[in-house]
């Protein structure tokens, strides 16, 4: 089974990451950000049952006090293009998921991993990829959300990205 984790940040706690990207943004000259969101990815693809994924969320992968997280199970990951449909719509969604490639040495999965074992849990543990999804609010066109990605958010040397456009 195939585990997706989203951890963020709770609502009164400050997202630094975020704070910093929209200043990133800023520089790059691009105003129509209006809110970015950080959250951190872990994908485990382990035998695990729901009851041991959350006791890996609760004791090793999120600080209770600040953080929130969500637990999303596949069978199989499947990647689909995203479509882009042409919007009128002041306000945009635009979500970013970064990871690193195939074959990219993982340090922080590598130590999830070995966490997991120092949890004293035997399961089998078939990969651990760790990344970040970003949440970006405004008005900015897919060119503009690709020149912060490519320039901010995803070394294209050792890290793929997706992005996808919803509405709020």
């Amino acid at each position: 089974m195939i585990y997706k984790i989203e951890i963020s940040h709770k609502q009164h706690i400050k997202d630094i990451t975020a704070e910093d990207t929209e200043k990133d943004i800023l520089d790059l000259g691009l105003k129509g950000i209006k809110e970015v969101k950080s959250i951190l990815l872990y994908e485990i693809d382990g035998d695990f049952t729901t009851k041991e994924i959350t006791g890996i969320c609760k004791n090793l992968l999120t600080d209770g006090i600040t953080q929130d997280f969500k637990v999303f199970s596949f069978e199989k990951v499947t990647h689909q293009k995203n479509i882009f449909p042409a919007s009128k719509k002041k306000n945009k969604q635009w979500l970013v998921e970064v990871w690193f490639k195939k074959g990219v040495t993982d340090t922080v999965g590598e130590t999830v991993k070995k966490g997991i074992r120092d949890l004293g849990l035997k399961n089998e543990i078939n990969r651990v990829k760790t990344g970040c999804k970003y949440i970006l609010k405004g008005n900015v066109t897919k060119a503009g959300i690709e020149k912060i990605t490519t320039s901010l958010l995803a070394n294209k040397v050792v890290q793929e990205y997706e992005i996808a456009k919803n509405s709020p």
